[in-house]
């Protein structure tokens, strides 16, 4: 499985051999947001991010509802709520792990061997994107921000979707992104959340749950 450090490598060298000097300029590789975000729009459409931020914010209080708690983040509740393999409790580490010991970071990078990108938390308003197991690639002072950042180095570097946690990436393309799910999962606790997902939000925004998959 390619890995960000390898495609980061091609990506310099295409940028490289292009003869361009826009490695200063709008190159994803600085670590910045702008440059981040501007790439996954390239990738899938103009106002993707808009589009995702938007739709998060919607559907954070259905989720919180269908799991019926309030003092869980979202991020942490969807891995466990629509888990591949209900005996595993460590398949959210590799999506969204929280840590509090802010002084023992290296720790909780390598806490386990993880190959693709996932959020780290840090105490109550610090999160990380952590690529490769060891490189701390962007910060944010914000989960939904922490989150897009998470989802466009999936796709700006390339990076084939954590099996682990994929109920979760599944949910987040298919519903807030509204892509065409492109790596079915055979998960019958994502099927089960989607249908209650869907009810709660008809309830809550009174529409009809098809225009989650549309662009109404």
């Amino acid at each position: 499985m390619a890995s960000y450090k390898i495609n980061y490598e091609k990506l310099i060298k295409l940028y490289k051999d292009s003869g361009k000097d826009i490695l200063k300029t709008r190159c994803p590789l600085l670590n910045q947001q702008h440059y981040l975000y501007a790439e996954l729009d390239l990738i899938l459409g103009s106002g993707t991010c808009k589009n995702f931020k938007k739709k998060w914010e919607d559907i954070v209080p259905v989720v919180i509802a269908v799991a019926q708690s309030e003092s869980c983040a979202v991020l942490e509740l969807l891995p466990v709520i629509i888990s591949a393999n209900k005996r595993s409790c460590t398949a959210g580490d590799y999506f969204f792990y929280v840590h509090e010991d802010s002084s023992n970071i290296a720790s909780a990078i390598k806490k386990h061997k993880r190959e693709t990108p996932f959020i780290l938390k840090i105490g109550d308003t610090s999160y990380t994107v952590i690529v490769d197991s060891t490189i701390p690639f962007i910060e944010s002072a914000c989960s939904t921000e922490a989150l897009l950042q998470l989802i466009s180095v999936y796709y700006v570097f390339d990076i084939q979707w954590c099996k682990k946690v994929l109920p979760t990436l599944r949910f987040i393309r298919t519903i807030v992104m509204r892509l065409q799910d492109d790596v079915p999962t055979q998960c019958v606790s994502h099927d089960l959340f989607i249908v209650q997902f869907k009810k709660m939000y008809d309830l809550m925004y009174a529409v009809d749950s098809d225009v989650i998959d549309s662009d109404a």
